[in-house]
């Protein structure tokens, strides 16, 4: 059984709570038009759309989730994995409770990797969909790049061994220095590198154990199929 409970904050749209399965989701809305989900990039939280929100609200009504584990969203509570596709049912769930589909959608990332599943599983719901840099390396080998395919698959991998020995740190570092460039991490902030910034992005490295790797051949097999 779903639930939503709003709250309204004024000057930062409707806070949203949105119950799903043992969890609670966190969501906001805002503006008026046209429906529009936004979804953020791994390690971050809806909070990463407030600026272009800002300017998005004027023309659309705007909801912004944060994912399973992200933001103020619970933790995922199993059973299993924390996947692609746990992350899309959620944003399905959302949309029918919340919006009048079909639905535009922009994801970011990891949040372009959600959309491409939710768009596989259910595309009725969707109107437009736009991708910004998404988490879609598995396509990498149908193009015949088995060789960069590789080198994302031991980083990832890496990552997510850094992740099991507790040592985040060393997984942001190298995730941070593959995506911009030998020593980007340290050239951070300190505040960026700080141990609550480790935090916010340590139920990633925890829950998220399934990345591009482990949807590699489901995802390319489903572009395959619909070509």
């Amino acid at each position: 059984m779903q639930s939503v409970h709003i709250e309204v904050c004024i000057g930062e749209g409707n806070l949203g709570s949105h119950q799903f399965g043992a969890l609670r989701a966190h969501f906001t809305q805002s503006g008026v038009g046209p429906e529009v989900v936004l979804l953020h990039a791994g390690g971050s939280s809806g909070a990463q759309w407030r600026k272009s929100g800002a300017v998005l609200e004027q023309h659309y009504r705007l909801t912004v989730p944060d994912f399973i584990g992200f933001g103020k969203t619970d933790s995922w509570p199993g059973p299993g994995e924390l996947s692609h596709d746990d992350q899309a049912a959620l944003i399905a769930s959302l949309i029918a409770e919340e919006c009048s589909a079909p639905v535009h959608m922009v994801g970011h990332s990891y949040g372009g990797a959600v959309a491409v599943r939710l768009a596989l599983a259910h595309p009725e719901i969707l109107g437009r969909l736009v991708l910004i840099e998404p988490v879609l390396t598995p396509l990498l080998n149908l193009d015949g790049r088995e060789d960069i395919f590789e080198e994302y698959r031991l980083m990832a991998q890496a990552f997510l061994e850094y992740g099991r020995r507790d040592d985040d740190e060393a997984a942001w570092q190298g995730f941070i220095d593959y995506r911009n460039g030998a020593g980007a991490w340290a050239a951070l902030p300190e505040k960026a590198r700080s141990s609550s910034a480790l935090a916010r992005g340590r139920q990633w490295t925890r829950s998220f154990r399934t990345s591009p790797i482990k949807h590699r051949w489901t995802i390319a097999g489903r572009f395959r199929y619909r070509r």
